[in-house]
């Protein structure tokens, strides 16, 4: 009774807590604290939960996560902290699992059904059977069309420019909605911390289906013995194994080809210096070769799926397959290149550097297929490694302010050509303070000082409508620097 008593104050908490910290403010300090209050409400309804090391890395994952949503403030940074969160609140439900991605949806399915759940528990009372079949079966006819739409969304948003701005305007507007100056919104806070709390303190139906399905995996490799329906099994390897191979060397002779001409075109050849030919030099293709450096890395895994892994004399299909392994990693070296070629001339962009990051992320996953290949590893493990490269890798990216190094590298070496409209326009108000420092490079009265000052006071109003909990060092330091730009000999121009 005790126990029920604390965890309904725990969600009480949570709730008021959330409608408190989160309405009508950004991501700040609340954040910090709101982290705090999480760890806390983990700690006291799972005892001895922080014995456990995951629980411990992750809970020192959403506090780092959210120390950096106060330092840089960035979109990025907000990203890692909430999955940093999700990660937390998974492990609470399941502590034992190691699968970073069955946490978050444990996590995403106990606050999903938080709710509903609430609802028969003090109606119902909490011993009572629930049938969760009609839940699934509307998770299921939500998930399905939302992971469509969103897989085609990114498509198209790295596709067509015109849409990309399209949904930055408007992503860029939520903030803004009249739905958040409603009580409703402080009413979905309140059900998002409530939810949340819950999600910890209560057992989810789906933590068992997990942990006994993780439990049956293991990051090295074991032989199945199986029949195929074209004859007998180890005439079947055979067979596979001579067209894996012929296969492999076929591919890896025409990888060659291409690698050689990237390097001698590429690396060492004349590099276009219009925008227009430049542009085409970068973004054709480039797009198209990661593509393909998926697709190999997926054959290579589809190969060395199972059995083909213990077959006699198998050396000069590992061979052949490392050497596939490696071209790819030269044929992403040389797409990092032209991308390089790009920044080299016209500046640091997001996708630009998304570009990079992505391909340090691919270069991460052909080195964990080449140690699965080598050391006989599980598909497991090479899941659970990239998951832990794709988190450490972001959670570093989190780490820095892009807009303000972004700003500063493009003031610096592409002053002669540099896109003011982008650094004014299409990155965020953190980048205000350095616009300000190299003024002299944007004209008087120029619709780029005009959309300065525009950017300048939209910066004030939203820092005026936030209290101390929405306080981060980026706002911080612009609050700062246009203080004393304002007190200096610009005055006058800046106020008028």
């Amino acid at each position: 009774m005790k126990r029920d008593t604390l965890f309904f104050l725990a969600v009480i908490a949570g709730a008021a807590l959330y409608a408190w910290l989160f309405w009508s403010e950004s991501m700040g300090l609340n954040t910090v604290l709101a982290s705090i209050f999480i760890l806390g409400a983990m700690g006291k309804l799972h005892a001895g939960l922080f014995r456990e090391t995951a629980a411990r890395w992750a809970g020192a994952g959403l506090l780092f996560s959210a120390a950096i949503v106060v330092v840089n403030n960035s979109l990025i940074a907000k990203g890692v902290h909430i999955a940093s969160l999700a990660w937390c609140v998974g492990l609470a439900q399941a502590p034992f699992l190691r699968f970073v991605w069955f946490s978050g949806l444990l996590a995403l399915y106990g606050v999903f059904r938080a709710p509903l759940a609430m609802v028969f528990e003090v109606f119902r009372g909490r011993k009572k059977n629930l049938h969760w079949r009609t839940l699934w079966n509307l998770a299921l006819i939500t998930a399905i069309p939302s992971f469509a739409v969103l897989f085609f969304f990114w498509l198209y948003y790295f596709s067509n420019s015109a849409f990309a701005a399209l949904v930055d305007n408007v992503l860029k507007s939520v903030e803004y909605w009249p739905i958040w100056q409603w009580p409703l919104g402080r009413l979905i806070l309140a059900l998002l911390g409530a939810s949340i709390v819950y999600a910890i303190g209560r057992d989810n139906p789906l933590a068992d289906k997990l942990e006994a399905f993780e439990a049956n995996q293991c990051q090295e490799l074991e032989r199945k013995r199986k029949k195929v329906w074209w004859g007998h099994s180890t005439m079947a390897l055979k067979q596979t194994y001579k067209i894996s191979f012929f296969t492999l060397i076929a591919l890896n002779l025409l990888l060659l080809v291409v690698n050689l001409t990237d390097v001698a075109t590429v690396w060492w050849g004349i590099v276009p210096e219009t925008p227009y030919e430049l542009s085409q030099f970068v973004h054709t293709g480039t797009y198209l070769l990661i593509f393909s450096i998926l697709v190999a890395s997926s054959f290579v895994a589809l190969i060395f799926w199972n059995n083909l892994n213990f077959f006699p004399h198998n050396v000069p299909l590992k061979t052949a397959a490392m050497i596939w392994l490696a071209q790819n990693v030269l044929l992403a070296l040389s797409v990092g290149a032209r991308n390089y070629h790009y920044i080299a001339g016209y500046g640091l962009a997001y996708k630009r550097i998304g570009v990079l990051v992505f391909l340090l992320l691919t270069v991460i996953g052909l080195i964990s297929l080449y140690l699965k290949v080598r050391d006989r590893r599980s598909m497991f493990y090479l899941l659970l490694t990239n998951t832990w490269a794709w988190y450490i890798v972001w959670m570093l990216c989190a780490t820095l302010n892009w807009d303000v190094l972004i700003t500063r590298y493009n003031l610096r070496h592409t002053s002669e050509r540099v896109d003011l409209p982008y650094l004014i326009n299409d990155l965020s108000d953190k980048n205000l303070y350095v616009l300000y420092q190299e003024q002299a490079l944007i004209p008087a009265n120029s619709y780029e000082a005009q959309q300065l000052d525009k950017k300048r006071l939209g910066f004030e109003q939203r820092l005026a409508s936030n209290t101390w909990l929405s306080w981060n060092w980026a706002d911080e330091v612009n609050r700062r620097a246009l203080k004393a730009y304002k007190s200096g000999p610009h005055k006058d121009a800046t106020t008028e």
